[in-house]
């Protein structure tokens, strides 16, 4: 304690603002390697969370719609029978897409056995498509031209209201990206 004593007020004052500066710094160091971690943590969950659930959704959307032209089809007129499995190639084309998004995606074990579960039922649905087409093509029904009209008329609404809800979502995906980004 004597020894402090002896030391002139300035040197005190120096070895004083020297020893906070070191604190402060090793603090900074601290705070920069951990905000490194929590930027990896958060794209993390970005990637392997938030996407999977936007494509998730996506792929519930474009199966709704998919089923969608499948209930439609052997009530349509011969034209709308071509819209129709013209409508459940697309979206087919699309959910295949989407299910190679959500393989990548996943990590968890009980994700990737949920994946496999799904590929084994889509895989089930397209096959009952495909009998589906084949019995269209078979057999021909008559339908009033007003029971073809209400169908129509239900069914054109809903499907805008399924594409506006999907440009939704995407412009709600394409703002946010670019700002997670930053």
């Amino acid at each position: 304690m004597g020894a402090i004593n002896n030391v002139k007020v300035s040197v005190k004052l120096i070895v004083s603002f020297l020893l906070v500066a070191a604190i402060a710094a090793f603090i900074g160091v601290m705070g920069i390697s951990n905000a490194g971690t929590l930027n990896g943590l958060v794209d993390n969950m970005y990637i392997n969370r938030l996407s999977t659930i936007k494509t998730s959704g996506d792929i519930n959307l474009a199966l709704a719609n998919m089923r969608v032209a499948v209930r439609t089809l052997p009530m349509s007129s011969p034209t709308d029978k071509k819209a129709q499995l013209a409508a459940i190639q697309s979206y087919e084309k699309r959910v295949n897409e989407l299910l190679k998004v959500l393989e990548k995606v996943l990590t968890t074990e009980k994700g990737k056995e949920m994946y496999e579960q799904i590929r084994t039922e889509y895989k089930n649905f397209m096959d009952a498509i495909a009998v589906l087409e084949v019995e269209v093509h078979k057999h021909s029904f008559n339908i009033p031209d007003a029971l073809e009209k209400a169908v129509m008329d239900v069914r054109v609404p809903g499907l805008r209201v399924a594409e506006h809800a999907t440009d939704l979502g995407n412009l709600s995906a394409s703002i946010a990206e670019p700002e997670w980004e930053h």
